[in-house]
């Protein structure tokens, strides 16, 4: 997890705000430090102030760092749309 240091002084963890919905469920919503995308031209990881992007997502698996833990969401195919403060993940299982 990164973390910002000003003068010596470690700050909290750099975080963004993740959603990840299926049709009738929601998989997680909550902070992440990362998020890895199985997208259409290969795996993107994805941090805060990530430039916008919307991107198709292929079969295989979402990787979000919460805290000092990975957490795997299995997809079959989706879309997500990245903000600098955010990832919206809408998907398949």
């Amino acid at each position: 997890m990164q973390v910002q240091n000003l003068g010596g002084r470690a700050l909290n963890p750099i975080i963004m705000t993740l959603h990840i919905y299926t049709l009738d469920k929601t998989l997680y919503d909550g902070s992440a430090a990362s998020v890895s995308l199985p997208t259409s031209d290969g795996i993107i990881t994805v941090l805060q102030n990530h430039e916008p992007l919307v991107t198709v997502l292929k079969k295989g698996n979402i990787i979000a760092k919460i805290g000092s833990e990975e957490k795997t969401f299995a997809i079959k195919n989706g879309f997500a749309k990245i903000s600098g403060e955010s990832v919206l993940v809408l998907a398949e299982e």
